[in-house]
């Protein structure tokens, strides 16, 4: 490549850099070989092509953006599933409680009914003894 040639591409290469940044092209870089090397020429894509991209990147976006909403809303689903499971927890912790007091007093309870039964037994031979020795 002559040196002529090069000032052209790198002429071509800062026009394009500048319409890239203002957003006026695109562009793309093939590698071309010449007989006197490769080198990279810079060529504008065709607008239209570049709306197609475009399309198809924003259904993508919006269609991530539906896919994230949706993963938003099962995350706050499973938050409120566990905030339910540990209220419930608690509840059975509580019942569990109440339980072994109620079971407690059964056990108790049963130990005093026993214990009236012999009284009563007791009472009933001794009752039985006296009527037998008048």
């Amino acid at each position: 490549m002559t040196k002529r040639e090069a000032n052209k591409v790198f002429g071509m290469l800062a026009v394009l850099f500048e319409n890239h940044l203002s957003g006026k092209y695109h562009y793309i870089f093939f590698r071309v070989s010449f007989s006197s090397g490769t080198n990279l020429i810079p060529y504008v894509i065709v607008s239209n092509d570049v709306y197609k991209a475009e399309k198809v990147v924003q259904g993508l976006e919006k269609k991530k953006g539906r896919q994230d909403e949706h993963i938003e809303l099962l995350a706050r689903q499973i938050q409120s599933q566990r905030e339910k499971v540990a209220g419930l927890q608690e509840e059975i912790n509580s019942y569990q409680g109440q339980m072994e007091a109620s079971n407690r007093t059964i056990r108790e309870t049963a130990a005093e009914m026993e214990a009236i039964d012999l009284e009563k037994k007791q009472l009933l031979m001794q009752v039985h003894i006296d009527t037998h020795a008048m």
